[in-house]
C-alpha cells in the first residue's frame, strides 16, 4: 500500500492511530484494539472494516496485525497453549500445582475410618478458583498481575486451611484425609510459582 493511496485514522474510543487505504474514507471502520465502530475521516489508521464484503480482495489478503496499534505483544495472545519447554519455573509450578489440586477432588477429604468423602462430595469445587487466574495467565503467555496472582493464590490457602481446621471432632480429632492435603501443598506451590512467574517474565523484557 502506497502512502499516496493511505488516510491517517484515529479510534475515538481508544485513541489508537495509523493508515488506512484512501478507498476506506467515509466508509464505517471496527478498530481491533477495542471493536468501536467509527466512519473514517482524514484524522484516523489502519482498522479493519466492519463491513468486509466492501473492502477489496487485494486488501483483505493481509490480515491486519494488534501490532500495527500498539497493542503490547504479550496481551495479542487470545489462544490457551501448554508450552512447557518455555515455561520458567514458576510456570511449571502452577501448571503442577493445578493439575494436583484438579485430582485432588476425586481423593479422600474427610476420613472417619468407617464413612469418607471425597472433594466433589463436599463442594471444595470451589476453592480450585483460587487456581483459575494464574492458570488462563500461564496457558495465555501473558503478564500476571502480582496482585491478583497473589490474592487468588493465598485465598485458596486460607479456604483450604479453615476447611481442614473445621474437621476437628469430639473424641476422633482431625478427619481432613488425603486430598485436603495434597490440596493445601498445591495452593502454597502456587503462591510460589506466581511469585517466581511474575519475576522471571519481568527478567525477560
Amino acid at each position: 500500500m502506497t502512502t499516496e493511496n493511505t488516510i491517517k485514522v484515529s479510534c475515538p474510543g481508544c485513541k489508537a492511530t495509523g493508515n488506512t487505504a484512501a478507498s476506506f474514507a467515509g466508509r464505517s471502520l471496527k478498530c481491533p484494539k477495542c471493536g468501536t465502530a467509527f466512519i473514517a475521516g482524514e484524522e484516523i489508521m489502519f482498522f479493519e472494516a466492519a463491513d468486509t464484503n466492501d473492502i477489496p480482495a487485494e486488501e483483505t489478503s493481509h490480515p491486519i496485525s494488534d501490532e500495527r496499534v500498539g497493542i503490547p505483544p504479550q496481551l495479542q495472545n487470545n489462544t490457551f497453549s501448554i508450552n512447557w519447554a518455555e515455561w520458567p519455573m514458576g510456570g511449571r509450578m502452577i501448571f503442577i500445582a493445578t493439575s494436583l489440586a484438579i485430582l485432588s477432588m476425586f481423593f479422600k477429604w474427610v476420613d472417619m475410618g468407617f464413612i469418607s468423602f471425597n472433594g466433589l462430595s463436599q463442594a471444595t469445587f470451589f476453592f480450585l478458583g483460587g487456581f483459575a487466574y494464574p492458570c488462563m495467565i500461564l496457558l495465555k503467555g501473558q503478564q500476571m498481575d502480582r496482585t491478583w496472582g497473589l490474592v487468588s493464590s493465598i485465598g485458596a490457602t486460607v479456604a483450604v486451611l479453615i476447611y481442614i481446621a473445621s474437621k476437628n471432632v469430639r473424641f476422633i480429632g482431625n478427619v481432613s484425609a488425603i486430598g485436603a492435603h495434597l490440596f493445601l501443598l498445591c495452593s502454597i506451590t502456587l503462591i510460589i510459582g506466581v511469585i517466581l512467574y511474575q519475576q522471571n517474565y519481568q527478567q525477560e523484557r
